[in-house]
């Protein structure tokens, strides 16, 4: 209200002077120059006006603007969670599917004659890998200069290989849904304290084995983008090092693959 006080209050005042005028003087409008001398004696009063419309165009100006401004930020923060909403949804059915796909696996075990299906196939598959591995040389390799580190990783790669390449139509869906799942986190539009939020649900739902399955098949060629994403993800922050044949397996990954 207090706005609109000035205006008022100047309104009054030019009322009353022009009653006050027309009240005590002897107008005759025949007479040119008086009529001069009257309209120039309201001079100071036009000024003020004029000065109180131009402020009242810039007000005007500066409500609008600020009304703009506040309907943009309200549509800017509507879009964004929308935007997150999305995200989440597709997210969760990503991880949904994934859990399904893990379901879904089977193992057969010659040995015992029987199939196993579901999460425990990371378990079957660690016992496998890790009875191929056990024979070769790689352990006591790891261990010696850069030249022997590298024998070692050509020899683990190797064996990694041969093994994920038997059973490709087995687990290369998981590792491809996986890959997809972490690229889609990464390339979302959302903030990046948002997307390590996700990618720690990501890895909260590794277990122990499946960690120890994608240790060896990041090591193969088909791998190459899951250690990318392990080494830049630190998706071996709560892996089972006691799962290893040895603790020096950790030379194949980059440090901050692992969180020590």
């Amino acid at each position: 209200m207090n706005k609109y006080v000035s205006f008022f209050l100047c309104i009054s005042v030019f009322i009353v002077y022009s009653l006050f005028l027309i009240e005590n003087t002897d107008v005759n409008f025949q007479k040119i120059a008086y009529i001069g001398a009257f309209g120039d004696s309201f001079g100071w009063l036009t000024s003020l006006m004029s000065a109180l419309a131009f402020w009242g165009v810039y007000r005007t100006l500066q409500l609008q603007m600020a009304e703009i401004e506040r309907v943009k930020k309200q549509v800017e923060e509507q879009s964004k969670k929308e935007r997150q909403q999305s995200f989440e949804n597709t997210f969760f059915n990503l991880t949904n599917t994934l859990q399904n796909i893990i379901g879904d696996m089977l193992f057969y075990d010659s040995k015992m004659q029987k199939d196993f299906e579901g999460r425990i196939v990371f378990v079957k598959y660690y016992e496998k890998l890790h009875g191929d591995i056990s024979g070769k040389e790689i352990l006591s390799l790891l261990d010696g200069n850069s030249e022997d580190v590298n024998r070692a990783k050509r020899i683990l790669k190797r064996v990694s290989t041969s093994f994920f390449e038997k059973r490709t139509q087995y687990i290369g869906h998981y590792f491809r849904y996986f890959i997809s799942t972490i690229g889609y986190i990464e390339n979302g539009v959302i903030d990046d304290d948002d997307k390590k939020k996700y990618i720690n649900i990501m890895k909260s739902q590794l277990s122990n084995y499946e960690m120890v399955i994608m240790f060896y098949y990041a090591l193969t060629d088909s791998g190459a983008n899951l250690k990318d994403a392990i080494e830049r993800f630190t998706l071996f922050e709560y892996f089972p090092l006691d799962k290893l044949l040895a603790r020096n397996q950790t030379k194949m990954f980059s440090d901050s693959a692992w969180k020590f």
